[in-house]
């Protein structure tokens, strides 16, 4: 099965093991149809559940400006190591929903 096409960028994003409070920011790397590549202070255990907000490209959402509440399944995780202050997440993507702006 052939992998989705993704999309290298820079963005910002907020993660969070699911139903906790603490928000983490991050940095997206890289965005599929299917996942998540990015990078952040927080380190997340494989299998975790994962909540993120961030700006969904028009390119995968065919819509401009569009924030999303993305619900998702930590697949790989590489730890922050020497110098690096950020661990690196890859997260499948299970569901997300628009967020309206007020």
């Amino acid at each position: 099965m052939p992998r989705a096409r993704r999309l290298k960028l820079s963005v910002p994003l907020r993660y969070r093991v699911k139903n906790l409070s603490t928000w983490s920011e991050g940095t997206i790397l890289n965005i599929s149809q299917s996942g998540v590549l990015f990078e952040g202070a927080a380190e997340l255990p494989v299998n975790a559940l994962v909540e993120m907000v961030f700006e969904m490209p028009d390119e995968i959402s065919g819509q401009k400006n569009s924030n999303v509440l993305c619900q998702g399944k930590v697949i790989r995780a590489k730890e922050a190591r020497g110098q690096e202050p950020s661990s690196g997440l890859a997260a499948s993507i299970l569901d997300y929903k628009f967020l309206h702006q007020s």
